[in-house]
């Protein structure tokens, strides 16, 4: 490959990255009511730009819930503030009402000590995704910090993939 089909190649690389469908959401507050839920909800959407990739639905009643519309790389972040032990992370077709710990479903699970203090944590996750798969922040229920506005999570497929 001669220097400028190189540089044609980054080209179409780096204009992808301009397409990328996200999602996201910050300020945590609370969880959705329905059971014993353990999915945060949050006030605010900041970007929503989920194009033919992302739907979501963020309400009282079951929480934050990112469904995959097609098949393809994803990167999934989360933070939370917590003042105690908990475990927090990112489940994949998770069931709503039980706790991270016992989700076979769980690809991210996170735990952190804290002294009683608001603390942030952050996890992330680049997943192969499947349509129809739901992504979800998930936790205990317990441990959260007085600082929601520091809750965020956020879904986005990659424009491209790189072929083995």
């Amino acid at each position: 490959m001669n220097l400028l089909s190189r540089i044609i190649s980054l080209e179409k690389f780096f204009s992808q990255i301009g397409r990328m469908e996200i999602v996201r959401y910050n300020t945590q507050n609370g969880y959705g009511s329905e059971g014993s839920s353990k999915i945060p909800k949050y006030s605010t959407l900041e970007i929503d730009k989920g194009g033919k990739s992302l739907s979501h639905d963020n309400n009282s009643t079951t929480g934050l819930a990112v469904t995959l519309l097609r098949d393809g790389v994803y990167i999934v972040t989360m933070s939370h503030n917590l003042t105690t032990a908990s475990y927090w992370g990112i489940s994949v077709n998770g069931v709503r009402t039980t706790n991270l710990t016992s989700q076979s479903s769980t690809i991210v699970k996170t735990t952190f000590y804290q002294d009683g203090t608001d603390r942030l944590g952050s996890a992330s996750a680049v997943i192969f995704g499947a349509a129809g798969d739901v992504v979800r922040p998930h936790t205990n229920g317990t441990g959260d910090g007085s600082t929601g506005a520091y809750g965020n999570f956020a879904v986005a497929r990659l424009p491209f993939a790189w072929r083995i």
